[in-house]
């Protein structure tokens, strides 16, 4: 039996007030622009939304100009309907629900080699069968999520959506994940004629400027919500320095980083793990680059 690191809350607004996590600031948004914004600041006034869509004041946030309110909503689509509760998830809770036993992670075979689409090929299970089951779902959820919002589409494959970052929100210590898709656009003379190795061989994501400025989903107090940092929006401040082409956003940005989450499917695409027996949602999702401060929360 384990506990699940999740919890619903009917008022995060005043579960912070109770638990003294956080003092709401006075200003809560800020109509500057990125050049005289940090990405962190900015990264927080994202947050500071994606939190504000989940209360009855969505309409009217707290203390936001109308001017300021349409700006930022400009570049940030909440994806999933407000919630009736907020979903809180307990860091010290999440880190023991990691089994510390370590799984090896086949290589996918190629006509040129093989590739591993980790960082490290080793990673680590969810003990907690829940939590598996849970982590599966947000990444199952995001591309039905944005088909219905109209945004580019985005496919759980090797090629496209297959990680999430998760970061600790230094100003509330809540988790919030950070999904990249378009991770490996296919390469073209023309488009994108950026060699990125194996695991680009067999990409069916064709580049376009506009499918990767929304490539990037926050999940936040139980919203899903796809920021926009192309042209004229007010987040290309949080675009990493060298990867514009790539609209790449740090999760260090957002807070703490503690960890990442790997999503793969036990198709034809990954054979090794058909053979393993991978076949549900707690053999799809593992756990690799966990921080020394994750363990010992």
């Amino acid at each position: 039996m384990c506990t699940a690191p999740f919890r619903h809350s009917t008022s995060h607004y005043r579960q912070h007030t109770k638990t003294r996590l956080y003092s709401t600031p006075t200003t809560r948004y800020s109509s500057s622009s990125p050049t005289n914004t940090s990405r962190q600041e900015l990264a927080q006034q994202v947050l500071n939304f994606i939190s504000d869509s989940t209360s009855e004041s969505y309409s009217n946030p707290h203390n936001v100009h109308t001017n300021e309110y349409k700006s930022l909503s400009s570049s940030i689509c909440i994806l999933s309907p407000s919630p009736s509760s907020s979903i809180h998830i307990n860091p010290s809770l999440l880190r023991k629900a990691i089994s510390p036993r370590r799984h090896y992670l086949p290589p996918i075979t190629l006509n040129n080699g093989t590739c591993f689409y980790v960082s490290e090929p080793v990673v680590h299970r969810f003990r907690c069968r829940k939590t598996a089951v849970f982590i599966a779902s947000l990444f199952t959820q995001i591309p039905h999520l944005t088909m219905a919002a109209g945004l580019p589409p985005i496919t759980l494959s090797r090629h496209d959506l297959f990680h999430a970052h998760i970061f600790l929100n230094n100003n509330n210590s809540n988790i919030g994940l950070l999904f990249h898709s378009k991770e490996y656009p296919a390469q073209n003379d023309t488009t994108f004629p950026i060699n990125l190795g194996h695991g680009q061989i067999a990409s069916t994501v064709e580049y376009s400027q506009y499918a990767m400025s929304w490539r990037s989903v926050v999940w936040y107090n139980g919203t899903f919500a796809a920021l926009y940092l192309g042209n004229n929006s007010l987040l290309q401040g949080l675009i990493m320095e060298g990867l514009e082409d790539v609209h790449t956003v740090l999760e260090s940005d957002f807070g703490q980083p503690l960890a990442d989450l790997i999503y793969l499917d036990d198709g034809e695409e990954y054979p090794g793990m058909k053979q393993r027996g991978y076949r549900h949602a707690r053999q799809k999702v593992f756990v690799q680059n966990i921080r020394s401060e994750f363990l010992n929360m």
